[in-house]
C-alpha cells in the first residue's frame, strides 16, 4: 500500500481545504462534483466513471461526502505516488499554476509575475532578462510564449534526465539548454523542485 509523504499531505490538504472554502460549503467535506474538481485541479485526469468509482470507494461512511482524512487515505491507491499518472499530474499542476490567465500558454508577463513572486529582491531589468532568457531557451516554436508541450520538454530535460547527469547537474544547478549552452536552473522562473 502506498503512502503520501508529509509534503504531499500538506499540498493535497491545502488544495482540498481551499476548494471546499471557495467552491463548496466550507463544511470540511466534498461532494462528488467538488471531488472531481479537486482531482482536476491537482492535475489528475480520470473519466467520469473512474471519478464515481473512486468517490464511492473513498466515501467510507457512505454519507455522499468525502472528508479530508478519507481523501488523504485513499488518494495513494487512486494514483500511487511516483507513478506515471502522479508525475503527469505534477507537470499539469505546475503548468496550470504558471498559466495565470488559464489560456493554455505561459506568457512573458506571466513568467515575470511568477519570477517576481519567487525572487523578491530582483529589480525589473533582472526579471525581464531572466524571463527573456527562459523563453529563448524553451520556446521551441518561436511564438514568444510557452505552451504545455514546451513546458513538458523543459520538465523532462531539467527534472527527468539521466540519473548520472542529474546528480552532477543538481550539484552545479546547471543543465544544457536547447542550444547546448549552460542553463542555470536556479534562474528558471518555473523551476520545479523535486517533491
Amino acid at each position: 500500500m502506498s503512502h503520501l509523504s508529509q509534503q504531499e499531505k500538506l499540498l493535497y490538504s491545502d488544495f482540498f481545504l481551499r476548494l471546499d472554502a471557495e467552491q463548496g460549503d466550507g463544511d470540511g467535506a466534498l461532494n462528488i462534483a467538488e471531488f472531481e474538481k479537486l482531482l482536476l485541479t491537482l492535475g489528475f485526469r480520470l473519466s467520469k466513471e473512474q471519478v464515481a468509482a473512486e468517490f464511492i470507494k473513498t466515501d467510507k461512511d457512505q454519507n455522499w461526502k468525502i472528508t479530508l482524512d478519507e481523501f488523504l487515505v485513499t488518494l495513494p491507491n487512486v494514483v500511487p505516488p511516483g507513478s506515471p499518472q502522479a508525475i503527469a499530474a505534477t507537470i499539469r499542476r505546475r503548468f496550470d499554476e504558471n498559466d495565470l490567465n488559464k489560456d493554455g500558454y505561459i506568457t512573458f508577463d506571466e513568467l515575470k509575475q511568477v519570477l517576481a513572486d519567487a525572487n523578491q529582491g530582483k529589480d525589473e531589468e533582472e526579471l525581464k532578462s531572466l524571463v527573456k532568457d527562459f523563453i529563448r531557451n524553451w520556446d521551441a516554436d518561436g511564438d514568444g510564449k510557452i505552451n504545455f508541450e514546451e513546458f513538458l520538454e523543459m520538465f523532462i530535460e531539467t527534472e527527468l534526465g539521466d540519473e548520472d547527469d542529474e546528480d552532477d547537474d543538481e550539484e552545479k544547478g546547471e543543465v544544457k539548454d536547447n542550444d547546448g549552452e549552460d542553463f542555470d536552473q536556479r534562474n528558471n522562473p518555473i523551476y520545479i523542485p523535486r517533491e
